[in-house]
């Protein structure tokens, strides 16, 4: 005699597969249940703090800014405004900018800054970005990161103050943009704005390339006054 996921004799007969499923799911089913959804839910986290998109539409340059403030809908402008200065590097007639940004405040310890640290930092570990803009806390913060391009190789620093030059190692790896028209146009409102360029990756496509070049058209452009 047997009862639903109990087998009363089992000792005269061997189970077959499905009464073999049937008796596990009867006894362990919301632990399977939970085990799921404890999965589902790292995964989900872990895509996030990634910063995982999927898809994504094709960009000729992407600009992540950090600042210690959110930025409003105003402040992302400057991708319209720089559109100009760019080529269209994948040949389909639209000059795109991709932006992000991440909001990392001043102390960096709470909840969300963790979370945007993991997520800038991906994007720093995978070289997700060619242009980037930090204040000085944020760039303070991620200056012993090795992400940065020297900066040399993209800005004539002969004219520039040797206040608004930020070194690593001896290395100039950043340029502060003092008084930049764009900006002050735009009514940029984070103090100290700090322009950086990404590392390039030793197996860099061309299309990182050529967007490196539009990093540098558009650093030139943010740094008139």
């Amino acid at each position: 005699t047997t009862n639903r996921g109990v087998v009363m004799n089992e000792s005269k007969r061997k189970l077959s597969f499905w009464e073999t499923i049937d008796n596990f799911w009867y006894y362990h089913k919301w632990k399977v249940v939970a085990a799921i959804a404890v999965v589902v839910g790292i995964w989900a986290a872990i895509s996030y703090a990634l910063g995982f998109k999927g898809d994504e539409k094709p960009h000729d340059l992407s600009i992540v800014s950090v600042f210690a403030r959110p930025l409003s809908t105003e402040d992302y402008n400057y991708a319209d405004v720089l559109g100009e200065s760019i080529q269209d590097i994948d040949n389909n007639g639209e000059k795109h900018i991709k932006t992000d940004s991440f909001y990392i405040t001043e102390g960096g310890n709470g909840q969300n800054d963790q979370l945007s640290i993991a997520q800038f930092e991906n994007t720093l570990a995978y070289s997700r970005s060619d242009l980037i803009l930090l204040d000085k806390t944020n760039l303070d913060r991620f200056i012993s990161k090795d992400f940065f391009e020297p900066i040399s190789e993209y800005v004539d620093l002969s004219g520039i103050p040797k206040d608004d030059i930020v070194s690593r190692n001896g290395i100039p790896v950043a340029v502060r943009l003092s008084d930049s028209k764009v900006l002050l146009d735009m009514g940029f409102i984070v103090d100290s704005v700090y322009a950086s360029v990404m590392y390039i990756p030793e197996n860099a496509t061309d299309e990182i390339i050529l967007s490196r070049e539009n990093t540098k058209a558009v650093i030139k452009k943010l740094l008139e006054k």
